[in-house]
């Protein structure tokens, strides 16, 4: 039977699967203890899906990033004016892939996961309250038992 943590993570894994195909940045599950995790992704999760439209500029931190990540130099220039320069072309021309009206890929794999997450909760929690009902009553029963030899009736 699966316990609240192999629920959790499962649901946090198939999050992490859907978006991570998105940025070359991996979102990371951390588990604080059995009942507690966190998913951390991209701060520039919905840029990496979606694209950038014209008119702002990404940050300049994360072009640097993305240069170095990437291995690219333009001729003449140093890391940060690669950076500087690529990102004043996003500023002005967009990305390839830009979709007007994107969605967010973490809500969109928040839903695709919720409601088998749900079910799964569910689940366990009903054998679980179940199996703990049953222990309570055999000691219950059990203690009755003791009591009623004391007594003839």
């Amino acid at each position: 039977m699966k316990n609240f943590r192999d629920i959790a993570r499962k649901f946090l894994e198939g999050i992490k699967g859907d978006t991570d195909k998105y940025t070359s940045v991996k979102s990371q599950i951390i588990e604080h203890n059995p009942e507690s995790f966190s998913l951390f992704t991209a701060d520039h999760l919905f840029y990496a899906k979606n694209g950038r439209g014209p008119g702002k500029a990404p940050p300049l931190d994360a072009m640097l990033e993305f240069i170095k990540s990437k291995n690219i130099l333009f001729d003449g220039l140093d890391s940060r004016g690669t950076a500087f320069a690529i990102q004043q072309s996003i500023k002005k021309k967009g990305t390839k892939n830009f979709k007007p009206n994107g969605t967010d890929p973490l809500t969109d794999a928040v839903n695709k996961y919720q409601r088998k997450y749900e079910e799964d909760l569910n689940d366990f929690i009903t054998v679980d309250m179940n199996e703990r009902l049953n222990q309570e009553m055999k000691e219950f029963w059990a203690k009755e038992k003791e009591l009623l030899r004391n007594y003839k009736l």
